[in-house]
């Protein structure tokens, strides 16, 4: 069988000096087993988290960026050029457009309102939490 050009630079690549291989490579069955690491994979994938709680994080956030967006009298418009982006951007994150917004555009967002990042996320965490859990929602 004839080498292609793609195996070949596969070996080079693989022999030069200072290319790192992996210390071991991920499948569907593989278990941690190095005892630094300290988890089993299957314990990961067991312990996703809850998909409703990942929504329900998103949506308050959004209701925490608008509540802010509301109070100073800002319009996404105005919004967006204060905090330099793109109003298409902007409003992904404002009305739930992106499932999985970048914690750099949360801060973009958050400096264009003069608000704290971790102020943002710890109330929309509490507002998750307790739509979550109704029996802890200190409201009732």
């Amino acid at each position: 069988m004839k080498e292609t050009r793609k195996d070949a630079s596969r070996k080079t690549a693989a022999n030069k000096p200072g290319s790192r291989q992996p210390d071991f490579i991920i499948t569907k069955d593989t278990k941690a087993k190095d005892a630094n690491m300290g988890f089993l994979f299957d314990d990961l994938l067991a312990s996703e988290p809850d998909v409703d709680f990942d929504v329900n994080f998103r949506r308050a956030i959004s209701r925490e960026l608008l509540r802010h967006c509301s109070r100073q009298g800002l319009t996404s418009g105005h919004l967006a050029q204060r905090a330099d982006m793109p109003l298409s951007t902007l409003n992904n994150v404002l009305h739930g457009g992106n499932a999985n917004t970048g914690i750099l555009t949360l801060l973009t967002i958050c400096k264009g309102l003069g608000v704290d990042l971790d102020e943002v996320i710890s109330v929309a965490y509490q507002q998750a939490k307790s739509v979550q859990n109704p029996a802890n929602n200190p409201a009732d």
